[in-house]
């Protein structure tokens, strides 16, 4: 298998992300650093650097990403953060899933904040009535055959990104696995509350669209959607007003 690393950079740490790369490169044939506008000019030796010229978001640099690993055949996409959260040496626990699976995603033990693991978890339980034995569906560590990308519909720029990519594998009937992945705190994010509420609005806008292409009971579909259409006109509403402080 043909593998590439995608890490998705903005306002990073060059000296922490240098030891990323380095010890990225054990693991991996090739590293893509996406660097979304880094006012830190992003330049590092043993890995290629797209540049956005200015901030265009994680989705895009990751959408952006893929392409390249699709034009250049690789088979299997590693995608890791830049700020030195995710320790690349778990990257063979995703191989070792991945032979067996179509997506591989990480399983953090710990979190940035209590409250980044409300919101977390907020996020993961709408998820987990589609796939009940992933429990951190908002994880940036993850592996996946670029197959499954091919079949992807994808439009999220943003933090959304992630769970868009879990409800398209739903889609596609994709074979997802988790690992668990060893996590060092970081204090520093760029994801605010206003990203939670456009994952939980986008999940909700993804069940309204493809309400007819799920396996469920009647039971469960009537109130899956029923949900995402309630949750959706409240959280317009707060992305709304979010959007305008």
């Amino acid at each position: 298998m043909k593998k590439i690393a995608i890490i998705p950079c903005y306002n990073v740490n060059i000296e922490n992300l240098k030891k990323i790369v380095e010890t990225t490169n054990k693991f991996v044939d090739y590293i893509l650093i996406m660097d979304d506008g880094d006012e830190s000019k992003i330049n590092i030796s043993g890995c290629t650097i797209i540049r956005n010229k200015e901030r265009k978001g994680k989705g895009y640099s990751l959408k952006k990403g893929f392409q390249y690993a699709l034009e250049n055949g690789f088979d299997v996409i590693i995608t890791l953060d830049g700020d030195g959260e995710h320790n690349p040496e778990d990257i063979t626990k995703f191989y070792e899933q991945i032979k067996k699976s179509d997506f591989v995603v990480g399983q953090r033990k710990i979190y940035r904040s209590k409250i980044r693991k409300i919101l977390n978890q907020w996020s993961s339980i709408w998820l987990n009535l589609l796939i009940p034995k992933i429990k951190d569906t908002n994880c940036g560590f993850r592996a996946i055959r670029s197959g499954l990308i091919r079949k992807m519909n994808l439009t999220s720029n943003e933090f959304e990104i992630e769970i868009e990519m879990m409800l398209e594998a739903v889609r596609n009937n994709a074979k997802i696995e988790s690992v668990d992945i060893q996590t060092d705190i970081n204090d520093k994010s760029n994801v605010k509350f206003l990203n939670y509420i456009k994952i939980n609005n986008l999940f909700d806008k993804w069940v309204l669209r493809n309400k007819d292409c799920m396996n469920f009971s009647l039971l469960k579909k009537s109130f899956l959607v029923s949900s995402a259409a309630v949750g959706l006109g409240i959280g317009k509403l707060i992305e709304l007003y979010l959007s305008k402080k």
